[in-house]
């Protein structure tokens, strides 16, 4: 289990990492740039049943996802 910079268009995103496990991509934490939510955090759990959500801080939407990651894969 890994964290990697998101990728969009080859330019790399400030604030918008991806989680993967087992060469997958499973989910994807990013701040919001713009709108009411600006400077929230928001978490996509991508595997099977797919989830989002919304946390506080950059690493409490990273721990619901390495969590989930735990849980579903015995991603360590």
């Amino acid at each position: 289990m890994r964290w990697i910079a998101t990728k969009i268009a080859g330019e790399t995103r400030p604030d918008d990492g991806c989680l993967e496990v087992d060469g997958r991509i499973v989910a994807r934490v990013y701040r919001q740039a713009h709108g009411p939510e600006a400077g929230a955090w928001s978490w996509f759990w991508q595997a099977i049943p797919a989830a989002n959500g919304k946390a506080a801080t950059k690493d409490e939407a990273k721990a619901e996802c390495e969590r989930r990651a735990r849980a579903q894969f015995g991603a360590i």
